[in-house]
């Protein structure tokens, strides 16, 4: 019975320090902490998403010029190797499997970048063409919303200009090596994908702060705050749009 609990006890010094940890990894990695970390105090999100609509986008491509090129490389490669043993139990000789190793050069191809290349897109005249957020949110305290980005070249003039523009970005680029790839950013001055954002400033509870989050977590009573938050929060997405012209 002193061998079973002493056994009992010895599992328990393993598994519970290692399941503490795991919960609060979990914690930490869950939405909600990087929500929190980007809550905003002292702006609501609808002065938030007026004052980013108010910023024009960023447009620009990016691209690499690459080839490929054949190398070598010492690899360990294991197999099995079976061989004749003495079993002293049975006093016989027995065919026993031995893992055993050896290298072995192996060919592989590596991308070798010969050129990086990028440029912006000028345009004239920009106007924000984002909704507007619903009434709805007033009765939360907060509201954790995921944001998106795009826009719209919408005119035969700013169409034009753009293809104008990107062709000649890739005529530049484009057979400089063997292979291209390019791609399309478009940023946001004080943008963010993903925010919780108090719904009114007078409002907001102490809750609602990531070090508050933090020691629940350390408490390992992080999913009760998050229930009380998910009562109080509401759950949305906004997409600002940028009409180019």
């Amino acid at each position: 019975m002193i061998e079973v609990n002493r056994e009992v006890r010895e599992w328990a010094v393993i598994i519970f320090p290692l399941a503490y940890l795991a919960l609060v990894v979990e914690s930490f990695r869950a939405s909600t902490f990087g929500y929190l970390r980007n809550l905003n105090p002292v702006e609501d999100v609808v002065s938030y998403i007026r004052r980013v609509s108010a910023y024009g986008p960023i447009i620009s491509w990016s691209c690499e010029c690459y080839h490929f090129e054949t190398r070598t490389r010492m690899v360990t490669e294991y197999y099995t190797e079976y061989e004749m043993q003495h079993n002293y139990q049975t006093n016989q000789m027995e065919s026993v499997a031995v893992q055993k190793s050896r290298q072995k050069e192996e060919q592989y191809q590596e991308k070798v970048i010969t050129r990086t290349d990028s440029r912006f897109f000028f345009y004239e005249n920009v106007t924000d063409i984002s909704p507007q957020l619903t009434e709805e949110i007033n009765q939360f305290q907060a509201i954790k919303i995921a944001f998106s980005k795009d826009y719209e070249p919408n005119s035969a003039r700013a169409r034009e200009s753009y293809h104008d523009q990107l062709n000649a970005f890739h005529r530049v680029n484009e057979h400089y090596d063997d292979y291209y790839s390019w791609t399309e950013n478009v940023s946001i001055q004080d943008y963010k994908q993903r925010m919780m954002s108090v719904v009114d400033v007078k409002r907001i509870s102490v809750l609602m702060r990531w070090p508050i989050y933090v020691l629940t977590s350390l408490l390992s009573l992080s999913w009760l705050h998050r229930l009380w938050l998910e009562a109080k929060t509401a759950n949305g997405s906004y997409r600002f749009v940028k009409s180019i012209t």
